[in-house]
């Protein structure tokens, strides 16, 4: 059995794979045994395939040079967007003005105990002693 195979360059680019069976090759695969041949690096980027029969020799083009993709060049690193510094700038913000308003809370919050405290001393010193004898109403006393 004999298998050729060879190639060509197409136009739009890439190359076409030409597999070429013999006679007795075709009547192996009427018999349902598979043929296989392989694809040598030399044919370069495949795009299409062609099974012919026959005898004659196949062309070997040179396949064009492979695309090379160009240098990578490093990418700078990314800036922060607008939308991440007013958010950023909004966290902070909202943390500030959370401790100026506990700062506020505790301020007023000693003032008031203060005042309570200064307001408690002042009744308790205002208080006559607890005595046995009631003062005695002149009116209930005449009747």
């Amino acid at each position: 059995m004999g298998i050729n195979y060879g190639w060509e360059r197409l136009p739009q680019g890439g190359t076409q794979y030409i597999i070429q069976l013999d006679p007795q090759s075709l009547e192996a695969l009427r018999g349902g045994q598979p043929l296989e041949s392989d694809v040598p690096p030399s044919a370069g980027e495949v795009r299409s395939y062609r099974i012919v029969v026959g005898t004659a020799p196949l062309p070997h083009d040179t396949p064009p040079e492979p695309l090379k993709a160009p240098p990578e060049t490093p990418t700078p690193p990314s800036q922060p967007t607008s939308s991440w510094l007013l958010t950023l700038l909004a966290l902070f913000a909202s943390l500030g003005a959370n401790v100026f308003l506990g700062w506020v809370a505790l301020g007023q919050r000693r003032r008031c105990r203060d005042k309570n405290e200064k307001r408690d001393m002042a009744e308790k010193k205002e208080q006559p002693p607890l005595s046995s004898k009631m003062p005695r109403d002149p009116a209930r006393e005449q009747k």
